[in-house]
């Protein structure tokens, strides 16, 4: 098996694109892949590659030219529909650190990865990532 370290980013690029509204399960690590389309912001938007272990999966998004990490408000409600999760959150103060970590691939893209087993929200104009907080990397 080849390692990630040895992936380029063409092969990067010419992983499947996952469909919308597609779950591709849970993830350890995902990859900055940057496209050359300016979003509305100006900025440019980004692509992002699922690693399970050492094997890229897929690629995601393209929309956005933003990653919030642990969802758009960072309590790590994945969906935004645990409302009671959300709820007890922001009033107790409860906090989650998923000590995330970035390092750079010898191609030069940036790998996002923490203790925990990654997911993916919808591809929108912004990416949302989460942690599962029941599933630690081995």
């Amino acid at each position: 098996m080849k390692d990630l370290t040895q992936y380029t980013i063409t092969e990067f690029r010419n992983l499947p694109k996952r469909q919308f509204g597609e779950d591709v399960g849970n993830f350890d690590s995902l990859i900055i892949l940057p496209t050359r389309r300016k979003h509305d912001s100006g900025y440019r938007c980004m692509e992002f590659v699922a690693v399970k272990g050492e094997k890229p999966v897929c690629r995601m998004g393209g929309g956005s030219d933003v990653i919030h990490l642990l969802g758009l408000d960072g309590f790590n409600c994945f969906g935004g529909n645990d409302s009671k999760k959300l709820f007890i959150r922001r009033t107790e103060n409860v906090t989650f650190n998923a000590a995330f970590r970035i390092d750079c691939l010898p191609c030069g893209l940036l790998r996002i990865f923490c203790h925990h087993q990654l997911k993916a929200g919808m591809d929108l104009s912004s990416f949302e990532l989460y942690v599962d907080e029941t599933k630690v990397e081995k």
